[in-house]
């Protein structure tokens, strides 16, 4: 029998008249401070800085709130007050102690739930409270109880009193009054702290810490309930048949709780046991034939069952209702069937942004990792500590990623972190020394975990290749790029990275042996006033023109002054003995201002800011108030070994930015050629200035004193430390570039400028580059693979005559509700690693996923990216990420976006393995390309699709010998998909179109430069894992085209699909055409790199289809390419050998690189951009499988697919 409450107060009755049915409770004389009746006029919807809120980080923090009264435990928001009010109520006759099950309405804050409790529970209250207060009074000599008591001393100012007629004795028409009775009782009790943070009367309320924390979602169902220790059923009888019994375990109580999109429950000390998010196969049943227990409850999803008891079949009940109402609504995202059966739903109204190249990607990560103030989440197939995100290097250590993340953990911020756990034997990227290098920089804060084992019945052949950073869950980065040694790059694709430092030899009115230090202070006015060194600086300059001069005695001023003592000189050296060998100098300021016409603007890649613009400037203005990191603050100069410093008394190699550089060069031709090893692009465009000529007077002094020559490198290098550190000046771009791009016209980007400290440096008569690669980060993959990364500023190779090998790869960035998917798959993947490996340890918590209500995106970040669709794809099943059905998300969108192409599919892949009707390879990408081509071809359709990858697989050794059987495994298996094999790609093609090169094309990436005075080539790695279809999809991520990649049940992959929602005018196919903003602008941004296109060469990039272009300008232009660099340095791999045999002789060949290095450079001014053709007849007449008795044989053929 359901009763309705009315709604006006029986004033007849005084609620606080004495009464025998009363039992009094003495409210303390605080009771009421600090409260108010009505909610804050913050408490709204909208941003959290404007609202009093619990902050989501306080999740990290294990309360006791659950088990204990504390105060200091309160997890109501403090300010707001908690409105209680018994709306209606239910009548149960067979309840004969009981019969009246009240419904009421509770209010915090914006949050608002409804809970059901009987007399007996307002009863129960009631008493432990009162032992509460009478424990108040007991003199035990405890901190707990003085504090308890310092707490509760005051005045009797008013009583709570409590009904005492029981329940059977109330008739139904006083059930208003005491309706209002209880409510009343209640609504005191939480206007005393004391008495409303008791656990009781927080079980009362169905309250924990984890219920108003701010972005974890609304005030779901919590209470306690009963689990088996263990968690686990237990079968019994022979073949479980009895399955549906289980044993009399011990049972603890836990305590649950529902939130928008998982079920959780804590243990008694406040920390979360377990998390079960909501999935396509979430379900809740209850009852004893479902679960096998009375009052049982059974929760399932893709990763786990739970099964709990609750006190009554009615709370059973009631769970599973409001978790299934939960999951129909507020979890309908993950519960319901997704497009390509993902775990998440497709995101309208995404804003997001690629990037290309390291250089762009690794300067936007720094950006947000600044920004974090909850949480970094990182997932990496390899992380190196040491890598720096900005580039130069201008700051010290300050943009290392070890640092920065040292610095956030500092500042409170959690950080979690996933790493592949390699199989030592074969790989080398010592993961073990990667975490140990993170959690000593904070061990409270930075929490590692290294996944998978490999002991037995673990995983030995699969890897956690996903590349993820997840930013207070709001900001998310995938694509292809680990946060490792190697990965920087940027459009240059330089070659060679040697540093150095040099002074100009052009005479300007500055090398007056007059100019006085005033006069240089007059001529630095034009320089803003932060970045004009100090009056050392100035000495120092003066001191290296009196050197450059080759005179031995100080310069005199007009004025008279002395301007470089031997004092000032001894002070000099002093302070250049105390300077770190880095040099922060700020040498860059790479702002590229290119600007093309509007069909072909880039819209990402350049320049993005993460939020609000003005608030990003004074985040930044605070952040370069830090002169200091913590890291350098604790380092100690060695003064008898500048390359070392003393770190908490152990010694440790540090990066030398600078090389130690030899003679300068004694002809013209040969200083430009040691300028121009940093970029490949121009090998005779060195403006004289920078050079050194031997015919001036000041250059021949200089090669006449190599001592005097070492000093003024010396002071060289402090005048641009010093500089430095007085004018540090913010990077503006995200595609970073470098000093010797301003020294050299570089053909991708002609027309940098100089920043202001460039500028300043240029003034005082010196030019110099930093090292760009540090130490390992300095790599050739195929020349020597990686070893010793515990020391990672020794240098991995000789960079004097090894060039490293350029990376080209693809990266993204998104905000709001997809990158909350990044996170939520992090999260599972986190979770399922601790109960995996840490169960029982504290130390290492398990995450929970923010709420999807608040998910606005600040205006900085949507001026700088593209609104689109945007949904997340994974590649991960039972091992990686726990969940009993495998999911192949990526595969599935892939082949769909293949199918539904309709103009042109361009594709960036590290592999290509996909092979028809083949037992070893199962992906069906090759499939749905050749259906897609035939189908065109039948239609008489103009379509075409670009395939680019490297030119050669990135493994140490070299191919034709014993070394280089690893190469050509994996080459066999891509030669075996495009061209080899009888039931490749293009030979199934040509039986059915016959001329496959209208169609379908690929390519690889090259590009040269100087070193050490000789010419060099080596090819551009391509490892992007990219899509663009039609210029309006776009699929960036991790996966490679294979099976490890696509399955779902090997490696773990993450990816994006974008469809753009925002368009520009086009053409396709020589008709008007609606091109998406962010497709569209990727595109043309790789093709301008690949083919070195300048707003200067006026060619038409809108039309990927046309034949004008197509064939005029991208094809022939990779023909060219090949073709210039097989004569000038005859490349391997090459279309002319066929055999092992025509390998070792064609390499007996001197090249004309060396051989007449006049000619090749000639020649070479042919190449433009990167573009080559991929050599599909190399060595085709060999067997490139692994040899019988090799290491590569023993292993199975499914680890190379």
């Amino acid at each position: 029998m359901a009763g309705t409450r009315n709604l006006e107060y029986d004033r007849s009755v005084s609620v606080f008249s004495f009464d025998s049915e009363y039992e009094v409770l003495d409210m303390p004389e605080d009771a009421y401070e600090d409260t108010d009746n009505t909610d804050s006029p913050s408490d709204v919807d909208g941003d959290p800085g404007n609202l009093i809120t619990i902050p989501f980080k306080s999740v990290h923090s294990v309360l006791s709130s659950i088990a204990t009264s504390r105060k200091e435990c309160s997890p109501f928001i403090p300010g707001l007050s908690v409105n209680f009010e018994i709306v209606d109520y239910e009548r149960h006759q067979h309840k004969l102690l009981n019969p009246n099950l009240y419904i009421i309405k509770v209010t915090h804050g914006k949050y608002q739930w409804t809970i059901k409790r009987r007399y007996k529970h307002f009863q129960h209250l009631h008493e432990q409270l009162m032992l509460y207060k009478a424990r108040l009074k007991m003199p035990v000599p405890t901190k707990r109880y003085r504090t308890m008591r310092r707490e509760a001393q005051g005045q009797k100012r008013q009583l709570t009193r409590f009904p005492l007629r029981p329940e059977p004795l109330v008739k139904i028409e006083k059930l208003p009054a005491r309706m209002r009775q209880l409510e009343t009782y209640v609504q005191n009790v939480l206007k005393s702290p004391l008495f409303r943070d008791h656990r009781e009367t927080l079980n009362f309320l169905e309250v924990s810490h984890l219920s108003f924390v701010y972005n974890l979602g609304r005030k779901g169902k919590e209470g306690f309930i009963k689990k088996r220790a263990g968690g686990r059923r237990i079968a019994l009888g022979c073949c479980g048949c009895f399955g549906k019994i289980t044993t009399m375990g011990h049972y603890s109580e836990r305590w649950m709780l529902v939130k928008d999109t998982f079920v959780a429950y804590l243990r008694a000390d406040g920390s979360l046991g377990d998390v079960l998010l909501m999935d396509k196969d979430f379900e809740v049943e209850c009852g004893l034939i479902e679960t096998g227990i009375h009052h049982g409850l059974k929760i399932s999803n893709l990763a786990r069952r739970l099964v709990v008891k609750c006190w009554t079949y009615r709370k059973a009940r009631e769970w599973m209702q409001h978790i299934k109402d939960t999951s129909s609504s507020l979890g309908k995202d993950f519960t319901q069937e997704n497009r390509f059966d993902a775990y998440a739903p497709v995101r309208v109204d995404t804003f997001a942004q690629w990037f290309v190249d390291g250089a762009a990607y690794f300067y936007a990560v720094s950006t947000a990792l600044e920004l974090a103030k909850e949480e970094i989440y990182i997932t990496d197939w390899w992380l190196s500590p040491e890598i720096y995100l900005r580039r130069p290097i201008t700051e010290g250590e300050r943009w290392r990623l070890d640092a920065i993340l040292q610095r956030k953990a500092e500042q409170g911020v959690k950080i979690f972190i996933i790493l592949y756990k390699e199989v030592e034997l074969a790989l080398g990227i010592n993961s073990i020394y990667s975490k140990s290098a993170l959690v000593r920089r904070h061990p409270q804060n930075i929490k590692v975990l290294r996944d998978p084992d490999h002991m037995p019945g673990g995983t030995f052949l699969w890897a956690h290749h996903e590349k993820i950073v997840v930013i207070d869950q709001k900001i998310a980065f995938v694509g292809g790029l680990d946060l490792c040694y190697g990965r920087w790059d940027d459009h240059s694709h330089r070659l060679a990275d040697m540093g150095s430092v040099r002074i100009t030899s052009t005479s300007t009115p500055d090398d007056s042996p007059s100019l006085s230090k005033s006069a240089l202070k007059k001529k630095l006015s034009t320089v803003p006033e932060e970045l004009q060194p100090p009056d050392i600086v100035l000495s120092l300059v003066e001191t290296a023109k009196m050197l450059r001069k080759g005179s031995g005695e100080p310069v005199i001023s007009e004025d008279g002054d002395n301007a470089m003592t031997k004092q000032n000189e001894k002070r000099m050296l002093k302070r250049q003995e105390c300077i770190e060998l880095e040099v922060n100098a700020d040498v860059h300021s790479s702002a590229t201002d290119e600007t093309h016409s509007k069909d072909e603007i880039d819209h990402g890649g350049t320049e993005m800011e993460m939020g609000n613009n003005n608030n990003l400037d004074k985040e930044s203005d605070k952040l370069l108030a830090d002169s200091e990191t913590v890291e350098q603050k604790n380092l100690k100069i060695d003064s008898t070994d500048n390359k070392h410093v003393k770190r908490n008394n152990k010694t440790e190699k540090r990066p030398v930015f600078f090389s130690q550089t030899s003679s300068p060069p004694s002809s013209p031709e040969k200083t430009s050629l040691l300028w121009n090893v940093n970029n490949p692009d121009h090998l005779t465009s060195t403006p004289k200035s920078v050079t050194f000529d031997p015919a001036s007077t000041s250059s021949t002094a200089l090669l006449d004193s190599t001592s005097e020559e070492s000093k003024l490198r010396k002071r060289a290098r402090v005048v641009q430390n010093l500089i430095s550190r007085f004018g540090r000046q913010r990077q503006r771009s995200l595609d970073a570039t470098l000093e010797e791009d301003r020294l050299c016209q570089s053909l991708a980007s002609p027309d940098l400028k100089l920043s202001a400290s460039d500028r300043t440096l240029e003034e005082m008569g010196f030019l110099g580059s930093t090292k760009v690669w540090i130490g390992k980060d300095y790599v050739n993959f195929i020349r020597k693979d990686f070893e010793n990364l515990h020391d990672p500023f020794e240098d991995l190779i000789d960079r004097n005559v090894t060039p490293r090998m350029p990376w080209h790869d693809i990266g993204a960035v998104m905000y709001g509700k997809a990158a909350r998917d990044v996170a939520r798959h992090f999260i599972q993947r986190w979770n399922f690693t601790k109960l995996s490996k840490a169960k029982y340890n504290l130390d290492y918590p398990l995450l929970l996923p923010k709420s999807y209500e608040r998910t606005s995106v600040p205006l900085g970040f949507r001026q700088h990216s593209v609104c689109c669709n945007c949904q997340v794809l994974r590649s991960s099943g039972e091992w990686s990420a726990g969940i009993k059905d495998t999911e192949s998300s990526i595969l599935t969108a892939y082949i769909s976006v293949i199918e539904n192409a309709k103009h042109y599919i361009y594709i960036e892949n590290q592999f290509f393995i996909s092979i028809a009707d083949h037992p070893d390879v199962s992906n069906g990408i090759a499939d749905a390309l050749f259906n897609r081509i035939v189908k065109a071809h039948r239609n008489n359709e103009t379509f075409r699709v670009y395939v680019i990858m490297p030119l050669l697989p990135a493994f140490e050794g070299q191919i034709g010998s014993a070394t280089g059987a690893a190469i050509q495994v994996v080459a066999h298996w891509n030669y075996l998909s495009i061209c080899r094999g009888g039931n490749s790609l293009l030979e199934r093609l040509t039986a059915e179109v016959g001329n496959t090169q209208q169609y379908i094309s690929f390519y690889g990436l090259r590009t040269f430069a100087e070193l050490g005075e000789q010419l060099t080539t080596e090819l551009i790695y391509v490892h992007s894992k990219m899509l663009i279809a039609d210029d309006n999809t776009v699929i960036i991520g991790s996966a490679n085209i294979n099976d490890r990649s696509m399955l779902g049940k090997r490696d773990s992959e993450i990816a994006i699909i974008v469809q753009d929602t925002q368009t520009v005018s086009s053409i396709m196919n020589g008709s008007s055409f609606r091109a998406g903003k962010f497709a569209s602008g990727l595109r043309k941004t790789l093709f301008r790199e690949h083919l070195g296109i300048t707003k200067d060469d006026h060619i038409d990039l809108m039309d990927p289809v046309a034949d004008s272009f197509y064939k005029e300008v991208w094809v022939k232009q990779a023909a060219r390419n090949t073709n210039t660099f097989e004569k000038v340095f005859r490349c391997v791999p090459n279309d002319d050998i066929h055999t092992f045999a025509e390998l070792r002789e064609y390499e007996k060949v001197i090249p004309m690189s060396q051989s007449d290095p006049d000619q090749a450079k000639e020649m070479l001014t042919k190449v433009k951009g990167y573009l080559v053709l991929m050599p599909l007849n190399f060595l085709n007449k060999e067997d490139l499988t692994p040899a019988v008795g090799t290491k590569e044989a023993l292993m199975p053929t499914l680890l190379w697919t």
